[in-house]
């Protein structure tokens, strides 16, 4: 089983350790916030209250052993910097990092984060992909020219093959098991 590590325990943070955890994972969450440590305490495997730019004391926490370990320090980018290269220099080899700027991705990718993340952005593009486009229950950006949706199928639709859809001629339909997704 593979085990992760989430440090920073804000909304975004916890949530995504939270999840986790459901999900059956080992979860080492770390924050220096006692509160927010003692909320993730019965949802996680280990919840630990320390400093993460303190190298000694990330390194106590257990964070080497994980496989991944996802930087979600929602204040101070010199924190998430100086923990995403600690944790580089643990040798964990898939680091995922929060960033509010192009900027800040930019650094957190040279100081050894694997991916990048900007959950405000993303937020706010499924917000305005729902709103613009209400069938669409998910959507995720592929590429520049590539996206992948799962619409809600009703009215016309219903009982129709893909087929019967007329879909255009540059659409790759994919279908597994009962559902449809439709990649375009």
């Amino acid at each position: 089983m593979r085990q992760f590590a989430v440090i920073g325990l804000g909304r975004f943070g916890f949530k995504v350790a939270e999840i986790l955890a459901e999900k059956g994972a080992q979860v080492i969450a770390i924050d220096k916030d006692h509160a927010l440590v003692e909320k993730a305490r019965d949802i996680v495997t280990e919840a630990v209250q320390l400093d993460s730019t303190d190298e000694e004391a990330l390194r106590e926490s257990g964070v080497e052993g994980v496989d991944v370990a996802v930087v979600s320090i929602g204040e101070g980018v010199e924190s998430s910097i100086l923990t995403t290269a600690i944790l580089k220099s643990f040798g964990i080899k898939e680091i995922v990092a929060r960033a509010s700027t192009k900027l800040q991705a930019k650094i957190l990718k040279e100081v050894g984060a694997t991916r990048v993340v900007f959950p405000e952005e993303d937020m706010g593009l499924r917000v305005a992909n729902s709103i613009l486009a209400p069938g669409v229950l998910e959507y995720i950006e592929l590429g520049a020219h590539y996206n992948l949706a799962e619409i809600e199928v009703k009215g016309e639709f219903t009982g129709k093959s893909i087929k019967e859809l007329d879909i255009p001629p540059l659409t790759l339909e994919l279908v597994w098991q009962s559902w449809v997704s439709v990649l375009s």
